[in-house]
């Protein structure tokens, strides 16, 4: 995924943990799919500069929608100010343009387990007071500085509905596939029946053959080879099971 090096610095500080790309005409699904893990490219045609994983469906809403909490989730003070980076990206703003909302960490967490989290995602002050105990006042969307003030802390996975804690998961909720490995234990578990079939079409195939072979290695009557044609029939049976299990 492309950025401009200016956001890439900001990525792995760990600042910015959002991205908006416009909708192209006709397009209602994202190019960048959740939990996929993509190269932090500084430019077009430049090497990666580190890798950033997908974190959230990506959804769609107009430009003007931006929250506050967004804006600094795309590593901006505020919305005008990210307004004002997108005018020079992009030369004009439309704040009724459609734009893909994209969610991501810094790093590869395909091997990270992730769950549905028991509560609504939130933010907690974990400043120590004078008193020696936290804080733990929840911050608004709206909200960077704690009524103790202290800054808001950087964004984790726990801040977008999931969570790596399996105690703060969900109860009875297990651990949430990647896409791509789903797909890929799907294609394997259909595959399997099909390759196993197979082999033991081919283990009889050999064995049949075997056997025939070392028969007629002695002096057969004329009964005999009869029934040797029945069995190759019954192999050329075989074959053509083999060649749809193939198809």
């Amino acid at each position: 995924m492309i950025f401009k090096p200016e956001l890439v610095d900001l990525i792995k500080q760990g600042k910015k943990t959002m991205t908006r790309r416009p909708v192209k005409p006709g397009e209602r699904q994202c190019r960048y799919r959740d939990r996929g893990v993509y190269a932090l490219q500084p430019g077009r045609g430049q090497h990666a500069d580190g890798k950033i994983t997908i974190i959230a469906v990506p959804r769609i809403e107009h430009l003007g929608e931006i929250s506050i909490k967004d804006a600094r989730r795309e590593g901006f003070t505020n919305v005008m100010e990210f307004l004002a980076y997108w005018r020079g990206l992009y030369g004009s703003v439309d704040r009724d343009q459609e734009v893909w909302v994209i969610s991501f960490t810094y790093g590869d967490l395909r091997d990270t387990p992730r769950y549905l989290a028991a509560a609504p995602p939130s933010q907690f002050c974990n400043a120590t007071l004078p008193s020696g105990r936290r804080c733990r006042r929840a911050f608004a969307d709206n909200q960077s500085v704690c009524r103790c003030g202290a800054l808001r802390p950087e964004e984790s996975e726990d801040d977008h509905g999931y969570t790596t804690r399996r105690a703060k998961a969900l109860p009875g909720e297990l651990e949430v596939i990647d896409p791509e490995l789903q797909e890929r234990f799907t294609k394997e578990a259909r595959d399997r029946p099909r390759q196993s079939r197979r082999e033991v079409l081919l283990e009889q195939r050999e064995r049949i053959l075997d056997a025939i072979k070392a028969c007629r290695e002695h002096d057969l009557t004329k009964g005999v080879e009869s029934d040797f044609k029945l069995i190759e029939l019954r192999l050329a049976n075989i074959d053509r099971q083999l060649d749809q299990e193939a198809a």
